[in-house]
């Protein structure tokens, strides 16, 4: 699984986490209609990026592997990612997690998502640095 290194940079205590895998709603029971639709794994393994530091945003990254493997189905996919070298920036991307939506908010217990536009990363340095 492909998260952000900032959700799981909180030490050995990760390795206790269970993935929740084809499900929007946290506080569901995993039943959609009639099939079950929540897959539920525990981590055997967290792989950060070599160049993450919680300092700053560049190479937040970490694979998680899963202690058994998962079968993709309608809502469980893996995700698509580009070649190396490829650019976006000027281009829109779907944001989607659970996590707060708003500064100081609480999360969500229902998965949203938005659409951006990417940016370079010039651009986001440079916008973290002077909040315009």
């Amino acid at each position: 699984m492909l998260t952000a290194a900032h959700c799981i940079a909180w030490g050995s205590g990760a390795l206790k986490l269970r993935m929740l895998l084809g499900d929007h709603d946290l506080h569901s029971n995993g039943v959609s209609g009639h099939a079950r639709s929540r897959i539920v794994r525990r981590v055997r393994k967290i792989k950060m990026h070599a160049s993450y530091n919680t300092t700053d945003t560049d190479f937040d990254l970490a694979l998680i592997e899963m202690n058994r493997p998962v079968t993709f189905r309608r809502n469980v996919r893996p995700v698509c990612l580009p070649e190396a070298g490829q650019e976006f920036a000027g281009r829109e991307a779907v944001v989607a997690g659970w996590g707060r939506t708003s500064w100081n908010g609480l999360s969500s217990s229902k998965l949203k998502n938005v659409i951006v536009k990417i940016i370079s990363n010039h651009e986001c340095k440079y916008e973290l640095i002077n909040g315009d």
